[in-house]
Protein backbone atom coordinates (compact mmCIF):
# COMPACT_ATOMS: atom_id res chain seq x y z
CA UNK A 1 0.00 0.00 0.00
CA UNK A 2 3.30 2.17 0.00
CA UNK A 3 1.95 3.26 -3.60
CA UNK A 4 -1.43 4.90 -1.92
CA UNK A 5 -0.24 7.18 0.29
CA UNK A 6 0.76 9.50 -1.83
CA UNK A 7 -1.90 8.82 -4.36
CA UNK A 8 -5.54 10.73 -5.16
CA UNK A 9 -8.56 8.63 -5.85
CA UNK A 10 -12.33 9.76 -6.96
CA UNK A 11 -13.44 6.98 -5.04
CA UNK A 12 -12.56 4.30 -2.58
CA UNK A 13 -14.81 1.17 -1.40
CA UNK A 14 -13.55 -0.97 1.64
CA UNK A 15 -15.85 -3.52 2.49
CA UNK A 16 -15.73 -6.13 5.68
CA UNK A 17 -15.04 -9.44 7.02
CA UNK A 18 -15.67 -11.43 9.55
CA UNK A 19 -14.74 -10.04 12.67
CA UNK A 20 -11.60 -11.75 14.62
CA UNK A 21 -11.76 -10.01 17.81
CA UNK A 22 -14.02 -9.35 20.22
CA UNK A 23 -13.27 -5.84 19.88
CA UNK A 24 -12.26 -3.88 16.89
CA UNK A 25 -9.33 -1.88 17.71
CA UNK A 26 -8.05 -5.52 18.77
CA UNK A 27 -8.34 -6.99 14.79
CA UNK A 28 -5.06 -7.18 13.29
CA UNK A 29 -5.92 -4.61 10.39
CA UNK A 30 -6.87 -1.92 12.95
CA UNK A 31 -4.06 0.25 12.12
CA UNK A 32 -3.25 -0.22 8.58
CA UNK A 33 -7.39 0.70 8.40
CA UNK A 34 -7.69 3.69 10.31
CA UNK A 35 -4.67 5.05 8.54
CA UNK A 36 -6.96 4.27 5.35
CA UNK A 37 -9.85 6.09 6.46
CA UNK A 38 -7.90 9.25 7.81
CA UNK A 39 -6.07 9.08 4.13
CA UNK A 40 -9.66 8.86 2.59
CA UNK A 41 -11.07 12.16 4.54
CA UNK A 42 -8.71 14.68 2.19
CA UNK A 43 -7.29 12.07 -1.03
CA UNK A 44 -10.91 10.90 -2.57
CA UNK A 45 -13.83 12.62 -3.75
CA UNK A 46 -16.15 10.31 -1.94
CA UNK A 47 -15.50 6.80 0.10
CA UNK A 48 -17.87 3.80 0.96
CA UNK A 49 -17.28 1.79 4.10
CA UNK A 50 -19.38 -1.29 4.18
CA UNK A 51 -20.62 -3.36 7.45
CA UNK A 52 -17.45 -3.79 9.36
CA UNK A 53 -15.74 -1.11 7.82
CA UNK A 54 -18.34 1.08 8.79
CA UNK A 55 -18.31 0.36 12.35
CA UNK A 56 -14.69 0.75 12.34
CA UNK A 57 -14.55 3.69 10.43
CA UNK A 58 -17.43 5.58 12.90
CA UNK A 59 -15.53 3.92 15.95
CA UNK A 60 -12.44 5.76 14.69
CA UNK A 61 -13.62 8.92 14.06
CA UNK A 62 -16.17 9.72 16.78
CA UNK A 63 -15.96 7.34 19.20
CA UNK A 64 -19.14 5.56 18.03
CA UNK A 65 -19.45 1.96 19.58
CA UNK A 66 -21.44 -0.47 18.08
CA UNK A 67 -24.04 -2.69 20.21
CA UNK A 68 -23.99 -6.66 20.44
CA UNK A 69 -27.22 -7.93 18.73
CA UNK A 70 -28.82 -10.64 20.65
CA UNK A 71 -28.92 -12.68 17.87
CA UNK A 72 -27.40 -12.03 14.26
CA UNK A 73 -29.08 -10.14 11.90
CA UNK A 74 -29.18 -12.05 8.52
CA UNK A 75 -31.49 -11.67 5.45
CA UNK A 76 -32.58 -9.15 3.02
CA UNK A 77 -35.07 -6.53 5.09
CA UNK A 78 -37.59 -3.42 3.42
CA UNK A 79 -35.53 0.00 3.88
CA UNK A 80 -37.53 3.17 3.59
CA UNK A 81 -35.36 6.38 2.45
CA UNK A 82 -35.86 8.86 5.12
CA UNK A 83 -33.80 11.61 4.12
CA UNK A 84 -33.17 13.37 0.69
CA UNK A 85 -29.32 13.07 -0.93
CA UNK A 86 -28.41 13.06 -4.38
CA UNK A 87 -27.63 9.23 -4.02
CA UNK A 88 -31.22 8.68 -3.49
CA UNK A 89 -31.85 9.95 -6.70
CA UNK A 90 -34.27 7.72 -8.86
CA UNK A 91 -35.04 5.64 -5.62
CA UNK A 92 -37.83 3.81 -4.80
CA UNK A 93 -39.03 4.80 -1.42
CA UNK A 94 -38.46 1.05 0.04
CA UNK A 95 -35.50 -1.05 -0.91
CA UNK A 96 -34.69 -4.57 -0.15
CA UNK A 97 -31.08 -4.65 1.32
CA UNK A 98 -29.13 -7.83 2.18
CA UNK A 99 -27.88 -7.17 5.83
CA UNK A 100 -25.56 -9.95 7.81
CA UNK A 101 -24.10 -8.16 10.94
CA UNK A 102 -24.33 -9.73 14.91
CA UNK A 103 -23.50 -5.49 15.73
CA UNK A 104 -25.89 -2.55 15.24
CA UNK A 105 -25.17 1.15 15.42
CA UNK A 106 -27.04 3.28 17.30
CA UNK A 107 -29.27 5.58 15.20
CA UNK A 108 -28.79 8.50 17.99
CA UNK A 109 -25.27 8.52 18.09
CA UNK A 110 -25.25 8.68 14.52
CA UNK A 111 -27.00 11.70 13.92
CA UNK A 112 -25.36 13.46 17.07
CA UNK A 113 -21.69 12.47 15.26
CA UNK A 114 -23.48 14.57 11.75
CA UNK A 115 -23.82 11.48 10.07
CA UNK A 116 -27.10 11.67 7.73
CA UNK A 117 -29.26 9.09 7.81
CA UNK A 118 -30.37 8.12 4.20
CA UNK A 119 -31.97 4.73 4.47
CA UNK A 120 -33.29 2.96 7.20
CA UNK A 121 -35.30 -1.00 8.51
CA UNK A 122 -37.66 -1.08 11.03
CA UNK A 123 -36.39 -4.61 11.43
CA UNK A 124 -32.76 -4.29 10.94
CA UNK A 125 -32.04 -0.44 11.60
CA UNK A 126 -29.64 1.81 10.19
CA UNK A 127 -29.01 1.03 6.87
CA UNK A 128 -27.54 3.54 4.64
CA UNK A 129 -26.01 6.98 6.27
CA UNK A 130 -23.29 10.04 5.24
CA UNK A 131 -21.15 12.71 5.89
CA UNK A 132 -19.12 15.24 4.24
CA UNK A 133 -15.54 14.73 5.72
CA UNK A 134 -13.25 18.28 6.89
CA UNK A 135 -11.10 17.14 4.36
CA UNK A 136 -13.55 17.47 1.33
CA UNK A 137 -14.51 13.47 1.33
CA UNK A 138 -18.16 12.31 0.75
CA UNK A 139 -17.80 9.30 3.21
CA UNK A 140 -20.76 6.99 2.09
CA UNK A 141 -21.12 4.45 4.76
CA UNK A 142 -23.48 0.54 4.45
CA UNK A 143 -24.77 -1.41 7.65
CA UNK A 144 -25.71 -4.02 5.22
CA UNK A 145 -23.97 -5.51 2.32
CA UNK A 146 -25.24 -3.81 -1.52
CA UNK A 147 -21.46 -5.86 -2.61
CA UNK A 148 -23.55 -9.45 -2.11
CA UNK A 149 -24.10 -11.43 -5.02
CA UNK A 150 -27.63 -13.34 -5.76
CA UNK A 151 -26.50 -16.19 -3.19
CA UNK A 152 -24.17 -15.28 -0.88
CA UNK A 153 -26.69 -15.23 1.75
CA UNK A 154 -27.69 -18.71 0.96
CA UNK A 155 -23.39 -19.75 0.62
CA UNK A 156 -22.87 -17.81 4.24
CA UNK A 157 -26.12 -20.03 5.51
CA UNK A 158 -24.21 -23.62 4.16
CA UNK A 159 -20.78 -22.04 5.92
CA UNK A 160 -22.62 -21.54 9.49
CA UNK A 161 -24.43 -25.02 8.94
CA UNK A 162 -21.29 -26.71 8.42
CA UNK A 163 -19.52 -25.17 11.62
CA UNK A 164 -22.49 -26.75 13.21
CA UNK A 165 -22.51 -29.90 11.68
CA UNK A 166 -18.57 -30.08 13.19
CA UNK A 167 -19.07 -29.26 16.13
CA UNK A 168 -17.73 -25.53 15.73
CA UNK A 169 -20.73 -23.94 17.12
CA UNK A 170 -23.45 -24.73 19.55
CA UNK A 171 -26.51 -23.53 18.37
CA UNK A 172 -27.93 -24.54 14.46
CA UNK A 173 -27.97 -21.14 12.64
CA UNK A 174 -31.63 -19.44 11.79
CA UNK A 175 -32.10 -19.19 7.84
CA UNK A 176 -31.70 -15.71 6.38
CA UNK A 177 -34.82 -13.50 6.91
CA UNK A 178 -36.79 -12.65 3.85
CA UNK A 179 -34.92 -15.26 1.14
CA UNK A 180 -36.76 -18.53 1.13
CA UNK A 181 -40.61 -19.19 -0.48
CA UNK A 182 -42.78 -22.24 1.23
CA UNK A 183 -41.25 -24.61 -0.93
CA UNK A 184 -37.38 -23.81 -0.03
CA UNK A 185 -38.41 -23.47 3.88
CA UNK A 186 -39.46 -26.54 3.83
CA UNK A 187 -36.27 -28.07 2.51
CA UNK A 188 -34.30 -25.54 4.84
CA UNK A 189 -36.40 -27.32 7.56
CA UNK A 190 -36.23 -30.73 6.70
CA UNK A 191 -32.09 -30.38 6.66
CA UNK A 192 -32.41 -28.75 9.54
CA UNK A 193 -34.39 -32.01 11.22
CA UNK A 194 -31.49 -34.09 9.80
CA UNK A 195 -29.03 -32.15 11.28
CA UNK A 196 -30.27 -32.20 14.62
CA UNK A 197 -30.62 -35.92 15.02
CA UNK A 198 -26.89 -36.48 15.09
CA UNK A 199 -23.96 -33.78 13.88
CA UNK A 200 -21.99 -35.26 11.31
CA UNK A 201 -19.57 -33.58 9.31
CA UNK A 202 -19.91 -35.42 6.28
CA UNK A 203 -23.81 -34.36 5.93
CA UNK A 204 -22.49 -31.12 4.49
CA UNK A 205 -22.80 -32.67 1.23
CA UNK A 206 -26.38 -33.44 1.21
CA UNK A 207 -26.94 -29.68 2.05
CA UNK A 208 -29.80 -28.89 -0.75
CA UNK A 209 -27.65 -26.15 -1.78
CA UNK A 210 -28.84 -26.83 -5.70
CA UNK A 211 -32.51 -26.93 -5.34
CA UNK A 212 -32.51 -23.90 -3.02
CA UNK A 213 -30.30 -21.46 -5.50
CA UNK A 214 -33.31 -21.43 -8.05
CA UNK A 215 -35.49 -19.92 -5.86
CA UNK A 216 -33.08 -16.84 -4.98
CA UNK A 217 -34.41 -13.86 -6.88
CA UNK A 218 -32.47 -10.86 -7.69
CA UNK A 219 -34.27 -8.13 -6.41
CA UNK A 220 -31.29 -5.41 -5.70
CA UNK A 221 -30.30 -4.57 -9.38
CA UNK A 222 -33.74 -3.27 -9.49
CA UNK A 223 -32.22 -0.35 -7.62
CA UNK A 224 -30.24 2.23 -10.20
CA UNK A 225 -27.09 0.50 -10.30
CA UNK A 226 -24.93 3.93 -10.05
CA UNK A 227 -26.68 4.65 -7.17
CA UNK A 228 -25.97 1.51 -5.43
CA UNK A 229 -23.22 -0.16 -7.12
CA UNK A 230 -24.86 -2.31 -8.95
CA UNK A 231 -25.09 -4.83 -6.59
CA UNK A 232 -27.37 -7.86 -5.23
CA UNK A 233 -29.77 -9.46 -3.04
CA UNK A 234 -31.57 -12.43 -2.95
CA UNK A 235 -35.95 -12.62 -2.67
CA UNK A 236 -37.93 -14.62 -3.31
CA UNK A 237 -39.69 -16.66 -6.26
CA UNK A 238 -41.31 -20.32 -6.97
CA UNK A 239 -38.79 -22.68 -6.45
CA UNK A 240 -37.57 -25.01 -9.07
CA UNK A 241 -22.88 -23.40 -5.94
CA UNK A 242 -20.56 -21.85 -5.71
CA UNK A 243 -17.64 -23.20 -2.85
CA UNK A 244 -18.16 -20.96 0.55
CA UNK A 245 -15.73 -18.51 1.11
CA UNK A 246 -15.13 -15.89 4.11
CA UNK A 247 -17.94 -13.87 4.05
CA UNK A 248 -18.20 -10.11 5.84
CA UNK A 249 -20.33 -11.03 9.16
CA UNK A 250 -19.83 -7.44 11.53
Amino acid sequence: MAELWDTRLDGLIVTGTEPRAAKLEDEPYWATLTKLADWARHNTVSAIWSCLAAHAVVLHADGIARRPLNEKKFGVFDCDVVAPHQLMTGMKPRLRVPHSRYNDLPEGALAAGGYRLLTRSAAAGADAFVREEQGGSLFVFFQGHPEYETDTLLREYRRDVGRFLRGEREHYPAPPEGCFNDAATALVNGFRTRAASGRDASLIADFPFAALEPALENTWRRAPAAARGGSVACGRRPIAGRPDSSFASS
